[in-house]
């Protein structure tokens, strides 16, 4: 960026971008898989990929993520919950994307999957377009096919792909906390994301500690599950109404 447009004048943290109304607030849940630490490898200041792919596959994650979808989204809200699903490698994409379809296919949740470069730019295209006109319940995908998409309908993002990288986990969750501009075709359509929902699934660990969104937000202290994370300067109660998602009252 610094190439093309010169010097950076001013950077936006997404806790700033949160407070400001710029970001949407995410509702935040932490989930631990049972798998076994010592198969997981670092290198370059992160897991390595291969290893944790297959921890998370030996432990089965393809089958806990359908019951954290069912869980948090009532069938009846499931259209105003657009959900990304991140996963560690191909394969898992496909075990996601199948069970999901298993489990909740015959309820009408339409689930797509991107497994890096077996997907043409043409599907892509397709798929875009498809999940921001409300066509796609759920998207899953691994890191490669997540780069340079925009998708501002995502209101809903399960991260079972753990990293040790603030950089990662910050471009990831920013693509479900991009609020709805007044002036989109969203907007327009009615589609409102007053906060968002992000689940993040990681290793039970006692010597590398997944980055988690609090690291990420430096709010620790504003974190209860299911509370809106990154709003604690405010200290305000927000009641988040059936129409707008679960049932739940927050004290910030």
């Amino acid at each position: 960026i610094s190439d093309i447009w010169g010097k950076i004048v001013h950077t936006l943290p997404l806790k700033e971008g949160i407070l400001k109304g710029i970001n949407a607030a995410p509702l935040y849940y932490l989930f631990e898989a049972e798998l076994d630490e010592s198969r997981l490898k670092i290198d370059k200041r992160d897991y390595v990929q291969r290893t944790l792919a297959a921890a998370l596959r030996e432990a089965e994650i393809h089958q806990a993520i359908p019951e954290i979808y069912g869980r948090l989204i009532p069938r009846e809200q499931r259209k105003q919950y657009p959900t990304m699903v991140f996963v560690p490698s191909i394969h898992l994409v496909y075990d996601v994307a199948r069970t999901l379809r298993e489990k909740f296919g015959s309820e009408g949740v339409e689930v797509r999957a991107w497994a890096g470069k077996s997907v043409s730019s043409g599907q892509m295209e397709i798929d875009l377009a498809d999940f921001n006109n409300g066509n796609i319940d759920v998207l899953v995908l691994c890191e490669m096919g997540g780069r340079g998409i925009d998708l501002p309908r995502a209101r809903f993002l399960i991260d079972a792909y753990p990293t040790l990288s603030p950089t990662k986990l910050e471009q990831r969750v920013g693509r479900i906390l991009r609020t709805i501009r007044p002036e989109s075709e969203l907007n327009r359509a009615g589609f409102k994301k007053p906060f968002a929902l992000v689940v993040q699934v990681i290793p039970k660990s006692n010597h590398f500690r997944p980055f988690l969104l609090p690291d990420l937000l430096n709010c620790w202290d504003d974190f209860r599950e299911g509370r809106l994370l990154g709003l604690c300067e405010r200290g305000k109660r927000i009641m988040l109404q059936n129409d707008q998602g679960p049932a739940i009252s927050l004290q910030q």
